[in-house]
């Protein structure tokens, strides 16, 4: 059985306890925070600039854009938690997928308050859908589904590894899903429609190659819907609406980084002028790694048709995300309602391997449109701890003296600011996260980083080049391009919702 969270809840309960005066949840201002895992700037941009893309192409038309610098390493749970909170890693207490000790980092870890917890502070509801790091689930008004909620690995999975089975048996045990707990029966009814709709989607094709949990939009359709379905309903615990939403979906890391090097131009040029190349990248790969699906391709020959086959599949799922954003801007008012369009991270090949797997770069990016958006800026020097604060000077709750970022006012005419807090963080304990044996589901998860190379034997993580920087500029942008860097080890990054 998982860990009880009830030190967690316990500290968390009290801070929140600590509360000023209640506000109607439907005063004021909203902000929807839609990321987007692994979106990466320059392809969104050239896409936009062939005429495809059209939602995205409204946004930033109508709206603004930063480049968020992010500090290494550049792994999904430490960067979303940051974007959430406004500190670092080492201050939040997410240090990758994995402690040191091996053990699987969970909501009750987090040792900051998060955006969604600093609006319950203060008596405003929110809608909290697939957020890293929101297992187990925490008590907010109006509705939070985990990351968890949903079966689903990474699609270099191998499907015939016996850990899938195991962890499909773990999850009908796992709690603390949904909270308030009456939503679950919702979110179970909004899954199984969801998942009718899937053969008549444009993404089919990746579905039936990917099936069952082993394609991420089976994950991000769920949690799309289940935002959308409580976005304007009477929040739970105010009555009034929702005025915060996060939504986090996973579609374009997740294919990235199986099928970046047929969107590159270099690796393309590799793999034609030498169509064995991804089969000797591919064996090498095998004889280090376990559990890993064979990289599609990558057993015989590349043929031409091939290639150009594997350049649809990174195309699609932006047209799919943009597809998304048309249904977040469909359930949103601009004149209250400020949306910010997210990633903690782009892409480019691999340096390690350009012919086989996608990698990391950065900066990320964030597009705003809606209320209070300032048309038409463009923000290079921003960061990933400016966004908590700027989501807090939004929504006029209290921001953190501590805090190492400040609110984006160069992108935003921004309310008046409230008397801020000390500090988000939660106060310290003596206690040893770690002390105790691993719980099967934790020992399930181990075999599956160790087989994707995200921790070694023992379960302790593996950063390897991750700590480095890769800025790769836009065209006619005169910044030097830093050495690329990979996020070690070049696989979709295996979060505890799709390990």
């Amino acid at each position: 059985m998982p860990r009880p969270p009830s030190l967690h809840v316990a500290l968390l309960a009290a801070a929140l306890s600590a509360c000023g005066p209640a506000r109607s949840a439907d005063g004021g201002d909203r902000v929807v925070l839609l990321g987007m895992d692994g979106l990466d700037r320059l392809l969104l941009e050239e896409l936009v600039s062939q005429g495809e893309l059209p939602h995205f192409a409204r946004i930033l038309s109508e709206g603004a854009t930063a480049d968020l610098d992010v500090a290494p390493p550049v792994l999904s749970p430490i960067v979303w938690t940051t974007l959430a909170s406004g500190y670092e890693g080492e201050v939040h207490g997410i240090g990758g997928w994995t402690s040191a000790a091996g053990r699987s980092f969970t909501s009750a870890d987090v040792r900051t308050l998060r955006l969604w917890d600093v609006a319950s502070k203060e008596g405003v509801a929110s809608v909290v859908s697939g957020y890293l790091m929101t297992w187990p689930a925490s008590p907010v008004p109006g509705a939070l589904l985990s990351d968890r909620f949903a079966l689903s690995f990474p699609m270099n999975k191998d499907p015939e590894d016996p850990t899938v089975a195991m962890s499909e048996a773990s999850l009908a045990e796992r709690g603390d899903l949904v909270q308030p707990p009456h939503l679950e029966a919702r979110a179970r009814e909004l899954q199984d429609q969801e998942l009718d709709a899937l053969a008549e989607h444009p993404l089919a094709y990746q579905l039936e190659e990917y099936e069952g949990p082993f394609h991420p939009w089976r994950r991000d359709a769920l949690h799309l819907a289940f935002w959308a379905d409580q976005w304007d309903r009477p929040a739970w615990g105010t009555g009034g609406r929702a005025r915060l939403g996060l939504v986090h979906l996973v579609l374009a890391d997740q294919v990235s980084h199986v099928y970046w090097p047929f969107q590159d131009p270099t690796a393309r040029r590799l793999m034609r002028a030498d169509p064995e190349v991804r089969m000797r990248a591919a064996a090498a790969d095998r004889a280090r790694h376990s559990g890993r699906r064979a990289a599609p391709w990558s057993e015989e020959p590349l043929t031409p048709a091939q290639i150009e086959e594997g350049a649809r599949w990174v195309p699609d799922a932006y047209r799919a995300l943009d597809a998304a954003l048309g249904e977040v801007l469909a359930r949103i008012d601009p004149t209250d309602t400020t949306l910010l369009v997210l990633s903690d991270h782009g892409f480019q090949a691999s340096t390690a391997r350009p012919v086989l797997n996608g990698g990391h770069r950065v900066p990320a990016v964030l597009i705003a449109w809606g209320n209070r958006v300032r048309a038409g800026v463009d923000e290079p020097g921003a960061s990933a701890l400016d966004v908590a604060p700027t989501v807090a000077r939004l929504l006029q709750l209290p921001g953190a003296t501590d805090h190492a970022g400040a609110p984006l006012e160069t992108l935003f005419e921004l309310p008046p600011a409230p008397e801020p807090l000390e500090t988000w963080v939660l106060p310290r304990v003596a206690l040893d996260l770690d002390a105790g044996p691993r719980t099967a589901e934790e020992e399930l998860l181990m075999g599956q980083l160790e087989a994707l190379g995200y921790v070694d034997e023992l379960g302790a993580p593996i950063l390897g080049a991750s700590r480095e920087r890769s800025r790769q500029g836009r065209p006619g942008d005169n910044r030097r391009p830093a050495p690329p860097a990979d996020s070690a080890p070049d696989a979709p990054d295996p979060s505890p919702e799709h390990p």
